[in-house]
């Protein structure tokens, strides 16, 4: 968390995670409250006006910074990056509240907003822009930040990207590959593209069972819902972050970040939710999809589908910040970028519909980088594991 003041200290910002555009006390000078609608980055924040008794708590689109927040007997509110005890609100994505009049009590007002309108129009024929939009979110989250870079590198969509776009902008990272279940002849073809401070691992099963232990002994603890179809029917399901098998890999990886002194780690989360709704064709890869990954041409009619905004994004973005905090690392999400995403949505449902994550498939055509078409594989960290 960064603390940011005013010149008099009357005006204090609380930042969670990075902002990549602007300074965030010109902006609310600017704007007031809806300042957070301008603010582009991965980032949760709370504002303090004592000037004005204003109190502006905000997430970004994503909750990429998840907050939780605590009403206590005496009026006052507090704020937690994590679920302390008491939090039991958790502020939703794509929120900020504004109370005034003293912030809290029984003479205050609470506002809520959207952080970001989406547009639903579907019009556009060309994945140019969504390409242009993902260099360019590329670009910002690793400015200044190069010699700290780092990512898990599967053989999947997501990451592959990421590597890809890093490689084009000769931005220096080290890729770590856990080799678990993933399809090795990409792997191979995928080391070869970049031959540099690419690293693959074969854990042993010993090695497996303490970073899963180490992540369900010192994690932070929270379960939360996530939505499931069988045909029309939504059902809920708990997750908790502790006992999903790709949770040891995860700590792996962010592991091996922290012993080569690099603390942020550029993450492939929401791409599925977002890009694909864990589908295909109308066919679910996992019963998370609920348009089985077919987009319609009245896009509200099912907005926000699926999880674009909540249960599994909101399951595994609190995974991915619980994990890294272990090991002292941050991070930033590319595909949560809101530009990204408003690309995505403006697509026409013909270009969405036309690949498995339509418009990775293009990036990587237009890219020659290897992938395996139409292919769905989760992280199966506890897979292919070294007997002793």
């Amino acid at each position: 968390m960064k603390e940011i003041k005013n010149g008099s200290g009357d005006i204090t910002i609380q930042l969670y995670g990075a902002v990549y555009n602007s300074n965030l006390l010109e902006l609310y000078s600017a704007f007031g409250p809806e300042f957070v609608k301008y603010i582009d980055g991965d980032f949760a924040l709370v504002l303090q006006d004592r000037r004005t008794n204003v109190m502006v708590v905000a997430v970004d689109a994503f909750a990429s910074k998840p907050l939780w927040l605590k009403y206590s007997e005496n009026d006052l509110i507090e704020v937690f990056d994590y679920p302390a005890p008491g939090a039991n609100e958790k502020l939703r994505a794509n929120t900020y509240k504004t109370y005034c009049n003293g912030y809290f009590g029984s003479g205050s007002s609470v506002s809520v907003s959207n952080v970001v309108d989406w547009d639903l129009t579907q019009n556009v024929k060309t994945y140019d822009k969504w390409i242009e939009a993902f260099e360019e979110s590329i670009a910002k989250r690793t400015k200044d930040v190069a010699d700290q870079l780092f990512i898990g590198l599967s053989s999947g969509y997501d990451s592959g990207c990421i590597a890809c776009e890093l490689k084009k902008q000769n931005i220096p990272f080290e890729a770590y590959t856990l080799i678990a279940n993933e399809n090795m002849l990409i792997i191979a073809r995928r080391q070869a593209f970049h031959r540099h401070n690419y690293y693959s691992y074969q854990i042993t099963k010993q090695e497996y069972l303490d970073y899963s232990n180490y992540v369900i002994n010192n994690g932070v603890d929270y379960e939360c819902l996530t939505n499931h179809w069988r045909g029309s029917d939504v059902i809920q399901w708990k997750y908790n972050y502790k006992f999903d098998k790709a949770s040891a890999g995860d700590a792996f990886v962010c592991d091996m970040g922290n012993r080569a002194a690099r603390s942020i780690m550029l993450s492939g989360q929401g791409s599925d939710e977002i890009f694909s709704d864990y589908g295909q064709a109308g066919r679910q890869h996992y019963s998370q999809s609920q348009l089985g990954g077919l987009f319609p041409d009245d896009l509200a009619s099912v907005f926000p589908y699926g999880n674009f905004d909540k249960g599994t994004m909101d399951a595994y973005i609190a995974k991915t910040e619980f994990i890294g905090r272990l090991y002292g690392v941050e991070a930033r999400y590319p595909y949560l970028d809101v530009d990204l995403v408003q690309e995505f949505l403006h697509l026409t449902p013909e270009l969405k519909n036309a690949n498995y994550k339509a418009p990775l498939y293009e990036y990587f055509a237009r890219n020659d980088y290897p992938f395996d078409k139409g292919v769905k594989e989760g992280f199966g960290a506890n897979r292919n594991l070294i007997q002793e």
